[in-house]
């Protein structure tokens, strides 16, 4: 399943996004406040036993595209995620 997502920065940092390929960047970022820094897509890989990101394409609604870092902020979110219970 395709993913997309967008860096937010707030006044407390960066943090990721994540949704549905079905929606548009632009409308989530509206919806999120904060200042959209990157965006794009996301696929996810299993390796060693953690999630990896691969981060690729842009969005034309925000006229942004994904940055170096990325890729770290979403597998940080998807491990930590996956550790809590």
């Amino acid at each position: 399943m395709e993913k997309k997502y967008i860096m937010i920065e707030s006044s407390w940092g960066w943090f990721p996004i994540i949704f549905s390929a079905a929606m548009v960047h632009s409308d989530v970022a509206r919806n999120v406040g904060g200042k959209p820094v990157s965006a794009g897509y996301f696929h996810t890989r299993i390796e060693d036993g953690k999630i990896k990101v691969e981060c690729y394409g842009d969005s034309s609604s925000l006229n942004l595209k994904p940055s170096a870092g990325d890729e770290i902020y979403l597998e940080m979110l998807l491990n930590e995620k996956g550790r809590r219970s």
